[in-house]
């Protein structure tokens, strides 16, 4: 790669960071990290996940285990701190899933999209 390229990606790498999505998903993956009850959640659910592979073959502590596993899955995912990242993250990754096929279209000429848009992050 030459200094040039290097110096470009650099510049494209500011400017992609200068985007608002991109501070917006830093907060929001900044409030994530510190909310205590959310951490609280992610962290009983993963002890429930490790409990459920050494319950194994108690059906009971098992389908219990699972039960609270789903619970705590339901409250973490509804939770408004993990909405607002996942969808800062979503809009983030949206923007840089254009550039990544603004960049193919750069080098190739061929445009990547399929015209179904459940196959990208968009470029409307």
């Amino acid at each position: 790669m030459t200094t040039e390229m290097t110096e470009k990606i650099h510049e494209l790498g500011e400017m992609i960071k200068a985007d608002p999505s991109f501070a917006k998903m830093n907060g929001a993956l900044d409030a994530y990290e510190r909310d205590e009850e959310l951490m609280s959640l992610i962290n009983r659910y993963n002890d429930e996940q490790d409990k459920i592979v050494a319950v194994a073959s108690d059906k009971d502590a098992r389908d219990k285990s699972a039960a609270l596993i789903d619970e705590l899955y339901s409250k973490i995912v509804s939770h408004p701190v993990y909405v607002e990242y996942v969808d800062a993250k979503r809009e983030f990754d949206d923007l840089t899933n254009q550039v990544w096929a603004e960049l193919q279209f750069a080098i190739t000429g061929q445009n990547p999209c399929t015209h179904d848009c459940s196959t990208c992050g968009g470029c409307h």
